[in-house]
């Protein structure tokens, strides 16, 4: 194999076997799936569900993976598991896969939202989208190269106090509701709140504002409504 070369992108039809080649090839680089639909994901699992589950649970904990291979047309490989994907389906499609096992560690790894429509509405206003194009691509491009420089080990000490104070926040939303699942999944949606403040500190120019900290508390409190709504 040609060395310096490597893709990203996954895309729905892919087997796992070559699921673990893309991640060896990948040189510690993130891959990333977008899937129209959850099932897609499904089909890079060989239509797997609890295959499925546990490679989100070691992506998001970055985990060392690998598979042995007893002969000499295949090698054996050992890689980190660095995956991330956008996906969407129905309610009744994420309950199939997801439902059974709530508390297994995969749903509180993810990241959800919906679109919510109101039940006693018969008509919804059609959204209407805007179109991303170079001038967006210019707007944006400042925040990206922030990102794309950035290296090393990143510390903000008002993200750490946010999401000790966020923690706290949780905690007492389910001691209130006398709810220790609350309080479970509470812990990673925060934890991936605080991934997300500091992704925009660096876009900020390693920056903190009030504004990045309102936006991931909402969000924090968003994933965890989602949860507890579908789920």
């Amino acid at each position: 194999r040609p060395q310096g070369l490597y893709r990203q992108i996954v895309y729905e039809e892919c087997t796992s076997a070559a699921f673990r080649d893309l991640a060896t090839y990948a040189e510690g680089r993130y891959l990333f799936s977008l899937a129209d639909e959850f099932e897609d994901l499904l089909k890079q699992c060989d239509n797997k569900i609890p295959d499925l589950t546990l490679r989100i649970r070691k992506a998001y904990d970055n985990s060392l993976c690998g598979a042995e291979r007893t002969s000499i047309e295949y090698r054996s490989v050992e890689y980190v598991l660095r995956w991330c994907f956008a996906a969407s389906c129905t309610p009744k499609v994420g309950r199939r896969i997801l439902g059974k096992d709530v508390l297994d560690g995969a749903l509180s790894r993810m990241s959800c939202s919906m679109v919510h429509k109101d039940e006693n509405e018969w008509y919804n206003t059609i959204p209407v989208y805007g179109k991303y194009d170079e001038e967006y691509d210019q707007l944006i491009k400042p925040y990206l190269d922030r990102i794309k420089e950035t290296r090393g080990h990143v510390y903000s000490p008002e993200a750490n106090e946010w999401a000790l104070e966020e923690c706290k926040h949780q905690a007492e939303i389910a001691e209130d509701n006398n709810d220790r699942n609350y309080l479970t999944m509470s812990y990673r949606a925060v934890k991936t709140g605080f991934q997300r403040a500091m992704m925009l500190y660096v876009m900020n120019g390693n920056e903190w504002t009030e504004e990045i900290a309102d936006f991931c508390s909402w969000s924090v409190d968003y994933d965890l409504w989602v949860k507890f709504y579908h789920f």
